[in-house]
This record gives structure tokens, C-alpha cells and sequence, in this order.
């Protein structure tokens, strides 16, 4: 199980609010491969790694604006 599964497994656990993000699809040049995740928790804990940069950071607002 990965970082992030298990994190959002243990905040479902809890009822805690939790987001998980999985990339599924790169174009051109990328370190990070479709599948990965990140897991964002209500207390602001991450979980995993989509490779941080403008992708996390776009990631992170949108999670923000679901709470």
C-alpha cells in the first residue's frame, strides 16, 4: 500500500476530511509517471509526491477550495 493510500485509509478511518490526487496522464518531459498520488489531510499533512512545483501548488488550491 502506498504512503498516500494508507494516509487517506486512516483518515477515512477517522471521518476526516482527506483528498487524494493521482496523476493520469504526463505530457512531454516529466519525473513523475501517471499513478502517482498525494494524499492531503484535513490537518495539513501531505502524503506521497506528484512532484511537487506548479503541480503541487495547483493541486493544493483546488484541495483548499473543497473544505
Amino acid at each position: 500500500m502506498t504512503k498516500a493510500i494508507l494516509a487517506l485509509a486512516n483518515a477515512i478511518e477517522r471521518k476526516e476530511v482527506a483528498v487524494l490526487a493521482t496523476v493520469i496522464e504526463v505530457s512531454g518531459a516529466s519525473p513523475i509517471k501517471p499513478g502517482a498520488q498525494l494524499a492531503l489531510l484535513a490537518d495539513g499533512q501531505k502524503a506521497g509526491n506528484v512532484g511537487g512545483g506548479n503541480l503541487e501548488a495547483a493541486i493544493l488550491a483546488d484541495a483548499l477550495q473543497t473544505q
